[in-house]
């Protein structure tokens, strides 16, 4: 892949917003939720509630300042990713932020050397999944304040959440 100029680093930290991460965050952990509503034995909600965790950190440290490159440095670790949440202070948005990391380490150690994502023989461990989607949804609440304010500033974060109220900030589910 060949170097980015400037200009497309730039444009790739603008672009890249906490509240969008946060909501394709959102989007995820609803998926995952729906999946495993139809078939609770499939490694496939893990897969995606994985990701919604993953992207809800980035979103929290996206709205704390760091950079996209930066959070590139974590790559997928979701207990690198949890570690450096927690550095930028997320405990003081969730304060049982750091409850999370068992949940994490035993996601991490079902996706070692993509599991979630591809067939890997042998015995597999993954956390209770109320843990971990409970987790996510809780997480992705928890930021929702800091990342409207970061993505739309303080003003447009407080008219955001006084109209809709912090249940209704992302688009509601098409019925199936």
């Amino acid at each position: 892949m060949a170097k980015k100029t400037p200009e497309q680093i730039a444009d790739e930290e603008e672009r890249t917003t906490a509240f969008g991460l946060l909501s394709y965050a959102h989007q995820y952990q609803r998926a995952s939720v729906m999946v495993h509503e139809r078939d609770s034995k499939s490694v496939v909600p893990y897969m995606l509630v994985a990701h919604s965790l993953e992207l809800a950190m980035k979103a929290y440290l996206r709205s704390q300042g760091s950079s996209v490159a930066s959070m590139k440095k974590s790559g997928h670790s979701l207990p690198k990713l949890h570690r450096a949440s927690l550095e930028k202070g997320l405990e003081r948005f969730w304060p049982q932020a750091a409850a999370l990391l068992p949940a994490l380490e035993v996601l991490e150690f079902a996706n070692a050397e993509q599991a979630l994502r591809y067939i890997i023989t042998g015995t597999t461990h993954r956390p209770d999944w109320s843990t971990v989607t409970e987790c996510a949804e809780a997480m992705i609440d928890a930021v929702k304040g800091p990342c409207l304010i970061q993505t739309f500033g303080d003003a447009e974060a407080a008219v955001m959440l006084q109209n809709r109220g912090r249940s209704n900030l992302f688009p509601q589910a098409v019925p199936a």
